[in-house]
């Protein structure tokens, strides 16, 4: 009896890893004609995306070559012990999951200059964590809450990246919050 899943080709394997690092090497490309005024004291806009870009492209590369490398020896030499699965592999993915993510990430981008980045990021996390089935609340708004609050500080305080406010009540509790953090 053959295994479905050992019937892949090493090339097959490597195809999602190898349209990552395309597109990461594409969107380097961009990142490499980003146009600013060098200030001395800081760094660009264009490190932040470059420095996440290359660290995209060396996992993609890793991953390729070491698929490679398993599919080329597990062809070569029988195995012998059982193949265990993961319990990813176990079950087939739940599409309405993933479709459920997709729409929550085009409602965050829709709505993230309206509510701000707060709001908007607290809400998709919620979100996100809903979607993956975790079912307690208070859990899920505390860990919501102090991960987007460590996002605002790393994004204003670190990257120094000037993060949507939103408008009318959103903008208040926006700088509300920054004072309190004391982000200017």
């Amino acid at each position: 009896m053959s295994d479905v899943r050992g019937a892949a080709t090493g090339a097959e394997r490597v195809v999602p890893y190898a349209l990552v690092f395309g597109v990461a090497a594409f969107l380097l490309y961009r990142a490499e004609h980003f146009e600013f005024v060098a200030s001395a004291d800081q760094i660009g806009p264009d490190s932040w995306p470059k420095l996440v870009l290359y660290m995209i492209m060396a996992t993609s590369a890793f991953e390729g070559i070491r698929r490679l490398l398993t599919a080329s020896s597990a062809q070569s030499a029988p195995s012998v012990a059982p193949v265990t699965e993961s319990p990813f592999e176990r079950e087939p993915a739940d599409m309405r999951i993933v479709f459920a993510c997709v729409a929550a990430s085009l409602i965050y981008l829709a709505l993230f200059e309206i509510v701000g980045f707060f709001v908007d990021t607290l809400v998709f996390m919620m979100a996100l964590i809903w979607i993956g089935r975790f079912r307690h609340f208070w859990a899920a708004l505390a860990i919501s809450t102090v991960t987007t609050l460590l996002f605002m500080l790393v994004f204003m305080r670190v990257i120094f990246v000037a993060l949507p406010l939103g408008i009318g009540p959103f903008e208040w509790l926006s700088t509300s919050l920054m004072r309190l953090l004391g982000v200017h």
